[in-house]
């Protein structure tokens, strides 16, 4: 998207955001501002999961350590 693109929406979104919050204008572009990052960020947490249980399902076999010194000592 372009910077224009990004600008106009911003825009638009603003003043429902305002309403629907009843905040002030400052509060209002800090939620604006703040909303977003937090949806990456659980939306990134999501997808890590997502891909830390399709790996560990792809490899249930797989040995948990090749080297010698975590093995057990059969005497």
């Amino acid at each position: 998207m372009s910077n224009l693109t990004i600008l106009a929406v911003a825009a638009m979104l603003f003043p429902p955001l305002r309403r629907t919050y009843g905040e002030e204008r400052l509060k209002s572009i800090g939620r604006q501002l703040v909303l977003p990052l937090a949806y990456g960020f659980v939306v990134l947490i999501g997808m890590l999961a997502l891909v830390a249980v399709a790996s560990r399902a792809a490899w249930p076999d797989r040995p948990r350590s090749r080297c010698r010194c975590h093995r057990k000592l059969h005497l």
